[in-house]
């Protein structure tokens, strides 16, 4: 779903709620060729629950014209920053994430992160962050294999089965989130 808003400073904000599919980025593409040139414009992506590849794309050759991308989800940006890089975002289709967050929901009590270690924090601290195990283990200190022990037991708590799902939970459940981005050990 898309709301255009015009703010008092003459920025179109086209605000975006729900699932960005084709026919979505068709529309934005379109609306965004029509503001006057000059204008200055930023996709409100607060309200946006879910994107897949093509999404990513499209959101990446926004920021590349000048597009604002406000209120990015930590999952959004981590694909876009590894879109940059080159790299594959690992065969995940969106109707995979769609069918794994009901069962993410399913799974991961709101009680889980409390049952994180505080070094099981940092780690998952910084898998949101979109560090590698490589990054993560240097930065705490800790060899690779360390850092897969400590990811292999994260999933498990928060009942996911790879990284971008366990960011995803962290994203999909603010109050944790806000807990990890404050915490330092």
């Amino acid at each position: 779903m898309l709301k255009i808003q015009e703010s008092s400073n003459g920025q179109v904000v086209l605000a975006l709620s729900g699932q960005m599919d084709d026919q979505d980025i068709t529309e934005l593409e379109t609306q965004i060729r029509s503001e006057e040139k000059g204008r200055s414009i930023a996709l409100d992506l607060k309200d946006l629950t879910l994107v897949g590849r093509d999404a990513i794309g499209f959101l990446e050759r926004c920021e590349a014209d000048s597009v604002t991308l406000r209120n990015c989800a930590a999952y959004v940006r981590e694909w876009i920053t590894r879109l940059r890089r080159g790299h594959v975002i690992d065969g995940c289709s969106a109707d995979y994430l769609c069918a794994h967050l009901a069962q993410m929901s399913e799974h991961a009590t709101e009680s889980a992160l409390p049952h994180l270690q505080p070094r099981e924090r940092d780690v998952l601290r910084l898998l949101v962050g979109a560090n590698t195990n490589k990054d993560i283990a240097r930065d705490l200190g800790m060899s690779v294999q360390v850092v897969k022990n400590y990811l292999k037991r994260i999933y498990d708590v928060l009942g996911v089965n790879n990284r971008l799902e366990a960011a995803m939970w962290v994203v999909n459940h603010p109050e944790f989130n806000q807990a990890l981005t404050t915490e330092r050990h």
